[in-house]
């Protein structure tokens, strides 16, 4: 029974954590054409830089839309990242 008691009560709490976040994020959608910038991830970071890099490169073209949430993107110049 503790367990149970254990078990719904952190279903109760996570779903609680769940609404909370949901209320303040703001779905965003991107047209072709805007201008993005890109987050740095460990495969593309300058390990010379160290924690003082930059987090984001940029800024880029939306091209297309490949998926949800999932574009193709181009540098200012026209050439496809």
């Amino acid at each position: 029974e503790k367990r149970e008691r254990a078990l719904i009560t952190l279903a109760a709490y996570q779903e609680q954590l769940r609404r909370s976040y949901n209320k303040k994020v703001q779905p965003r959608e991107f047209k072709v054409g805007d201008l993005v910038l890109r987050k740095v991830l460990a495969n593309t970071k300058i390990t010379t830089d160290g924690k003082l890099g930059p987090n984001w490169e940029g800024p880029y073209k939306i091209v297309g839309i490949v998926g949800i949430g999932a574009y193709r993107l181009a540098d200012l110049d026209g050439d496809p990242v």
